[in-house]
């Protein structure tokens, strides 16, 4: 709760005010500075004085909405007057021709997953290779056997001592026979030679056995040699099966981006607005042919406009970019738009002696393209303290 001293001194304050207002009144230049005492309570922008003339209010965009492909304008969707939003679309060029297209590329695409998703050539080199590996390391250890049954002479070498010793006793028992008759029995004589007769047959076997063994390794060894140039066969057949399939996977990929430019030339042939606006011109219609770069709109940015205009150069030191200034028409007009200065000119024109300046102010009715208005500075706090007091006063107390 507020003290009754706090509520009497403010009651006193608010009858000073109004006392200072109303001699105010009195004075010359006293609407102006009411009219700036109230803007200031209110926290209205103050005008200031005009720092430049015959500025003029210009789109911040304006652009000629063309075709990107060739052909017939099928369909418009914007007239002008229209306000449009960002992508919107304005019109259509016949596009029968860019479906199929896109319809062909979409199946190319399709046969060739289905292809390269059944192909199983690479599976199948691949198990023909592990195969024939397996194939020639059988085949080598076959030759491995031959080669040493071949080089094994001991069955050979046994049959030779034996035959040597049949026949060794064979002649003792002739020379033994031929000094006396009955020395060995008919039955035994004829055992022993049975027996020489069976040790060269041994003999001859195995030499026939180590021949056989030699061309069995030379047989195995060719096995060999076979598996390995048939297992170098498969592997070569796997490498290409491979390079197929890396090159179907190249096609298909090759078709992929056939169909996103089918798609890219068909979204071409749709005319949309690249930001919001409104449509001022249509310079196109239904049925005509339209080649790439050929304007069918006019689209006008609207809820930003551009002032320009040139101030002294003395004017120019005092205004910074990002500075609010205010806009107006002319006398008895409307009321001032605000804008923020985003470009001070570092040079001066050569031809009028000034500076140029660029503001920006937000869309609306208050302001069109094409207009010339005014610019004015907008007072800081400490101008407008300064603008309470009328002109001739000193500390902010008027002179009786």
């Amino acid at each position: 709760m507020l003290s009754r001293r706090t509520l009497y001194r403010e009651s006193l304050f608010q009858s000073f005010r109004l006392q200072a207002l109303l001699t105010l009144l009195q004075l010359p230049g006293a609407v102006m500075c009411l009219s700036n005492a109230v803007c200031h309570a209110q926290g209205v922008a103050v005008a200031g004085p005009i720092v430049a003339e015959n500025c003029l209010v210009s789109a911040r965009e304006t652009i000629d909405v063309p075709a990107l492909e060739r052909g017939a304008l099928a369909t418009t969707l914007a007239t002008p007057g229209m306000l449009v939003q960002e992508g919107q679309l304005l019109a259509t060029l016949d596009d029968v021709e860019a479906r199929l297209t896109l319809q062909l590329s979409e199946q190319e695409l399709r046969v060739a997953e289905q292809k390269l998703k059944a192909t199983r050539a690479v599976e199948i080199a691949e198990a023909g290779v592990a195969e024939a590996e397996q194939l020639l390391n059988q085949a080598g250890r076959d030759a491995e056997a031959a080669r040493l049954v071949a080089e094994d002479d001991s069955a050979l070498r046994l049959a030779e001592k034996l035959e040597q010793l049949a026949s060794s006793d064979l002649e003792l028992a002739r020379s033994r026979r031929a000094v006396s008759r009955n020395s060995y029995s008919e039955q035994e004589w004829l055992k022993l030679q049975n027996q020489h007769e069976q040790a060269m047959i041994r003999v001859q076997s195995g030499g026939r056995e180590r021949t056989l063994a030699a061309l069995r390794q030379e047989s195995k060894q060719a096995e060999v040699e076979q598996q390995r140039s048939r297992l170098q066969q498969l592997k070569m057949q796997w490498e290409s099966s491979r390079e197929t399939v890396e090159a179907e996977r190249l096609e298909l990929q090759s078709l992929q981006i056939s169909v996103e430019l089918a798609k890219t030339r068909l979204q071409k042939r749709k005319l949309a607005a690249p930001f919001p606006g409104m449509i001022v011109e249509q310079s196109k219609f239904v049925g005509e042919w339209l080649e790439p770069g050929q304007a069918v709109y006019r689209l006008m940015r609207l809820d930003r406009l551009t002032v320009e205009g040139f101030v002294s150069p003395e004017a120019a030191a005092g205004l910074t970019a990002g500075q609010p200034v205010l806009f107006e028409r002319g006398a008895g007009k409307a009321e001032p738009v605000r804008g923020n200065l985003v470009f001070i000119s570092p040079a001066i024109d050569a031809l009028n002696k000034a500076v140029r300046v660029r503001a920006e102010v937000k869309g609306g009715p208050a302001l069109r393209p094409g207009e010339v208005v005014k610019m004015r500075k907008v007072l800081t706090d400490e101008q407008k303290a300064s603008s309470l007091s009328p002109p001739g006063s000193e500390n902010g107390t008027p002179q009786q």
